[in-house]
């Protein structure tokens, strides 16, 4: 998500007014593992925050519905895991959508360290975390210069 400056459009009171004191309108791009651009959704009020945007979008609505055709799950290492979608720390975590941070969380943290809930995750969502967790610190799933960036 992006916002883009613009000028105050006519009667619009502060809509268009972000949080960084300024009028935007709302970019919210998905783009594939080769960075092509799938669904693109421009024109949301810059005031609206970025996970309120993403949750009454229609993709928003349509994965917690789901009622989307996803890729079917894939096995790294030795479970089977859901195709996600990455946001940032403005997005909650959701069985459909991680966080990098909340991935590289679960790198150094032990399953039972977290709360089973919070965040505004369920706990599906944590199992899902959980999964992607065992494959990264696995031999499958490691990259060799992991261990120097946690």
């Amino acid at each position: 998500m992006e916002n883009i400056l613009t000028s105050n459009p006519p009667n619009s009171g502060s809509l268009y007014f972000n949080y960084k004191k300024t009028f935007s309108v709302v970019l919210m791009a998905l783009v594939d593992a080769n960075y092509n651009f799938t669904i693109v959704n421009v024109g949301s009020y810059g005031k609206n925050s970025d996970g309120g945007i993403f949750a009454n979008s229609n993709l928003g609505k349509e994965l917690q519905r789901k009622n989307l055709s996803l890729p079917a799950s894939y096995r790294p290492g030795s479970s089977t895991a859901p195709y996600v979608l990455v946001g940032d720390e403005a997005f909650p975590l959701k069985t459909y959508l991680m966080r990098p941070s909340c991935l590289h969380k679960r790198f150094v943290a032990a399953y039972d360290d977290l709360p089973a809930v919070g965040l505004n995750a369920s706990i599906e969502a944590f199992y899902v975390s959980d999964t992607f967790k065992s494959y990264f610190i696995s031999p499958a799933g490691a990259v060799p210069w992991q261990n120097n960036r946690i």
